[in-house]
């Protein structure tokens, strides 16, 4: 099955592009080789099982998390049945670092494939970066703003997209470290445009501190999410795991944004803007139809 999907996968203009974003990103590491006829030829079966089962064959230091609509006692017999009777022999393990790190300095590849006269550009900061919970909910505002700002832009003002996508997040394993990435689809005539608008839109924030209407729109959008995610079983889980992971009280998963997001200004959304969006250290990938090339 894997083989015949590997088949169509090879076609896709998305596929190399995406492939080739996280091959660059990664250095080209061992670990994160995309998935192909030579990777899968590599696999063994027999080897495959053992691994399973050796990871299955103690839950001693495993952690269950259950979230949803249900009454406590109702579920304690379950779990006297099913969990309290899992294997376990005192096994205790943790994570490894397998030394994936991001490229230093300024890394540009176009990715030609496909015949559709649609482009994809993704621009990846990337560094080290001291990690706290304070500088997790800056970069948040900072990413609502960008994008904000970027979709009045590009798509609003120009029309050169349909959509831009903004994301940025703080990591504390296996390194302190950020990354901030912009994506968005275009004609293949108006990438270097709407590229320099995004790079010109980047050194404004840097350099001049955003109307206050960006950080009021900001911290509604964060209260919007949160209110949103408490109703979701997903969102228990991830924050709950998130919470318990790092050793802090879960009950602080209840104060929400309210509790944070009116601190933060547009001042710290600048800072924000010079510490992750540093120009001298970026991936950046473009995809471009194979009668494009340029």
């Amino acid at each position: 099955r894997l083989s015949s999907m590997l088949s169509q996968r090879y076609a896709s203009p998305q596929t190399a592009f995406g492939d080739t974003l996280s091959t660059t990103l990664s250095q080209h590491h061992f670990r994160s080789r995309p998935l192909s006829e030579e990777l899968l030829d590599e696999v063994s079966i027999a080897q495959s099982l053992n691994f399973f089962e050796d990871r299955f064959a103690d839950f001693s230091d495993f952690t269950f998390y259950l979230v949803g609509a249900f009454e406590v006692d109702s579920v304690r017999p379950f779990l006297t049945t099913y969990v309290a009777s899992l294997p376990g022999s005192n096994r205790i393990e943790s994570w490894q670092d397998t030394g994936i790190r991001t490229p230093d300095g300024v890394i540009k590849k176009t990715v030609v494939k496909g015949i559709e006269p649609q482009s994809q550009v993704a621009i990846i900061f990337s560094g080290e970066a001291a990690w706290s919970m304070d500088a997790r909910h800056k970069i948040y505002v900072l990413k609502e703003v960008l994008s904000t700002r970027l979709r009045e832009i590009l798509r609003e003002d120009l029309g050169g997209t349909y959509g831009v996508s903004v994301n940025g997040s703080l990591s504390d394993r296996p390194i302190e470290s950020y990354q901030m990435s912009i994506s968005f689809g275009c004609s293949p005539e108006r990438v270097d445009e709407l590229l320099s608008q995004v790079f010109s839109e980047i050194e404004m924030l840097q350099q001049t501190v955003p109307d206050d209407v960006y950080i009021q729109n900001a911290r509604e959008s964060v209260i919007r999410d949160y209110e949103v995610g408490i109703r979701e079983n997903g969102y228990w889980l991830s924050t709950l795991q998130f919470y318990l992971e790092r050793g802090m009280d879960p009950s602080r998963i209840l104060e929400g944004p309210a509790a944070w997001a009116e601190a933060i200004s547009g001042e710290d959304v600048s800072t924000s803007a010079r510490m992750y969006l540093n120009q001298d250290r970026f991936v950046q990938v473009t995809l471009v139809p194979e009668s494009d090339v340029r």
